[in-house]
């Protein structure tokens, strides 16, 4: 059990922390717990870059939102994947299974994961030999 989720057992203790601390509670303690339960969703919406990352790698169908950032569009592109994933503050009332990946989606996310892996290495073995 994290620190938060034990601190907040205590009543008398929960009463006297500050609000931010209380959320952290939910909060998920490591990134393979992080990826592990993203990985079990039907559907995610992602408001930020990084979520959206972790979608592509662990193939969880998702809704990115649009921000006041290229960097969502961006990814969308370079994985190939269709523009309908990418939707305004708002999303659609489109149904998780109408968001779930077509054979060819999935096949260009795990294309780009492969492609990703070989490019990050490649970059390393780079640094490494300076």
């Amino acid at each position: 059990m994290g620190l938060y989720p034990w601190l907040t057992q205590n009543d008398w203790l929960a009463g006297r922390l500050r609000h931010t601390y209380l959320r952290q509670r939910f909060s998920i303690s490591s990134p393979s717990e992080y990826i592990d339960q993203l990985s079990e969703h039907s559907l995610a919406v992602c408001a930020r870059f990084h979520a959206l990352c972790f979608c592509i790698q662990t193939e969880t169908p998702f809704v990115a939102l649009a921000s006041n950032s290229h960097k969502v569009a961006a990814l969308l592109h370079d994985t190939q994947l269709s523009s309908k994933r990418l939707q305004p503050e708002t999303p659609s009332t489109l149904t998780p299974a109408e968001w779930q990946f077509s054979a060819t989606e999935l096949s260009r996310i795990r294309e780009f994961n492969r492609l990703a892996v070989q490019r990050i290495d490649a970059m390393f073995d780079r640094i490494a030999a300076l």
